[in-house]
């Protein structure tokens, strides 16, 4: 049996009542995908290092917030360059959990610090959906990201109960 389908959620003006705010939260990633880097040697590196802003600034968490209030923002997708490696991530989902702000993670899950943040957000009850990217294919992931592919996070974040999507 299938479920009907909610004709509200279809309609033009439902961004006005659920609004999701893209977050980048720095610049830098631990892989070099041919897509995000081309034929150019760490371009996103060298972005990064030539920004002023090259992390969230934490000056700016509290801006954020009054912003995501004043717009209806009710869920935030935090992405980067890669963002388990921003070095305030664990400050900083305790800070959207004090402003009741839920959020999403789209993450390569392949950051050494990726299960160790599992297990933090384990910890504080805190559970985002995980959104991870990766190739159909161990040769395509090598290949386009020049790694593998995130079984072992995708894996963890299951066991842990972490609703996770895969983006292939």
């Amino acid at each position: 049996m299938t479920r009907p389908i909610d004709l509200k959620y279809l309609a033009q003006n439902n961004h006005l009542e659920n609004r999701l705010m893209i977050l980048s939260v720095n610049q830098k990633c631990n892989l070099k995908c041919s897509y995000c880097r081309g034929d150019m040697d760490d371009w996103y590196d060298k972005l990064a290092l030539n920004s002023k802003n090259a992390d969230l600034p934490k000056e700016s968490w509290a801006e954020l917030i009054r912003l995501c209030k004043q717009i209806n923002v009710n869920e935030i997708l935090l992405t980067g360059g890669e963002p388990l490696i921003y070095k305030y991530l664990h400050e900083f989902t305790l800070f959207l959990k004090h402003n009741k702000i839920k959020f999403q993670i789209h993450t390569n899950g392949l950051s050494k610090k990726g299960i160790d943040y599992l297990s933090f957000l384990k910890q504080e009850e805190i559970y985002p959906i995980l959104n991870v990217s990766s190739e159909l294919t161990n040769e395509m992931q090598e290949k386009i990201r020049g790694g593998s592919i995130p079984i072992k996070f995708m894996e963890e974040a299951i066991n842990l109960g972490f609703k996770t999507d895969i983006k292939i």
